[in-house]
């Protein structure tokens, strides 16, 4: 699947991957190293108590932001079910972290952990409590781990999808990352 191994790296990057693997802190070193604008899906959707903005103004807000970016921009996040491809086809670099689930989920076993004990905010005044990341069924470790299986499968039909335009860059361990991070000029 892998068509570049970093032989270009644009000035639009999409960072995709499952829960906990590092989407958001990949994307934020990308955007400092590279000089380009990050742009935190999470943090557009999510509003103040977990209320999730509607779709039509979700996308109103993402495009806003990529077309003020007029340097580039890099995206973590995925939300094909509520932006499909849209932001994806215009990335001219995805990438790709597949890390495994036996790496992702206990980091973000420990993340959840610290986060509900510190009470960080994380977007828009959101945080993590106990009762909702350990014992509820709308938890973030249980939608991690029912949506394991099926999350490769559904990155990689939608790479399928796009043109051969794209440059895809695939990382699969959390030291690899940390290696084509620090390439970056």
């Amino acid at each position: 699947m892998t068509r570049s191994v970093h032989s270009h790296i644009g000035r639009k990057i999409q960072v995709i991957g499952a829960i906990s693997s590092g989407k958001s802190t990949t994307a934020q070193s990308i955007a400092e190293r590279l000089g380009l604008s990050f742009i935190d899906l999470d943090a557009v959707r999510h509003q103040p108590g977990w209320t999730e903005k509607p779709i039509e103004e979700f996308k109103v807000d993402v495009f806003g932001a990529l077309t003020q970016a007029g340097n580039g921009w890099v995206v973590p996040g995925n939300y094909f079910e509520a932006l499909g491809v849209s932001v994806i086809s215009q990335a001219d670099t995805i990438i790709w972290l597949r890390i495994p689930f036996r790496s992702s989920f206990p980091r973000l076993f420990w993340r959840t952990l610290r986060r509900s004990w510190t009470k960080e905010e994380l977007w828009n005044g959101n945080r993590e409590s106990w009762r909702v990341s350990f014992f509820n069924r709308n938890s973030v470790l249980i939608e991690s781990a029912m949506k394991a299986p099926d999350r490769q499968r559904q990155e990689r039909a939608i790479l399928r999808r796009l043109s051969p335009q794209p440059t895809i860059i695939e990382l699969t361990a959390y030291k690899r990352i940390d290696r084509f991070i620090d390439s970056l000029s």
